[in-house]
């Protein structure tokens, strides 16, 4: 299914607040896992999570220019989706995306300190793969064609 004609889960994005991001830490392949808040836009489909540079997801982020990522959206019980993603994370320069930051904020309500700190960044997860999980049509699963 095309992403713009699952309308519902569409929809479901544009509420929900936060998704889960994992991501190696290192070359051996460690990962961290964190549950943040989020902005996205669909063209091209992205994530957009605002963070810490000191924390454990950044530490691999920050000697490559991209790693492997995943994103869960849909993770507490009652949640009429699930949408899980395969992809890449990469840092985006704050100064250059003022479009996302805008929307990140917007999304969050507010423009907390911890965001806008001296060591925040904007990390970007670009998705090649997702899957959606419909409950209330009775755990029908649908890959979504994201190109």
């Amino acid at each position: 299914m095309k992403l713009a004609q699952a309308a519902k889960l569409l929809e479901f994005l544009n509420n929900e607040k936060v998704a889960t991001l994992a991501v190696s830490i290192d070359k051996s392949g460690t990962l961290h896992i964190a549950t943040m808040h989020y902005a996205h836009r669909l063209q091209p489909f992205c994530f957009y999570f605002v963070t810490d540079g000191r924390s454990e997801k950044c530490r691999l982020l920050k000697t490559q220019p991209e790693i492997v990522a995943a994103c869960n959206v849909g993770t507490y019980i009652g949640t009429p989706f699930t949408l899980q993603m395969r992809g890449t994370a990469r840092i985006l320069d704050m100064a250059k995306s003022e479009d996302m930051l805008k929307l990140y904020f917007e999304k969050r309500q507010s423009k907390n300190k911890n965001v806008e700190g001296l060591h925040s960044l904007l990390v970007e997860f670009a998705p090649n793969w997702a899957r959606f999980t419909d409950y209330a049509k009775g755990w029908d699963t649908t890959i979504l064609e994201l190109a």
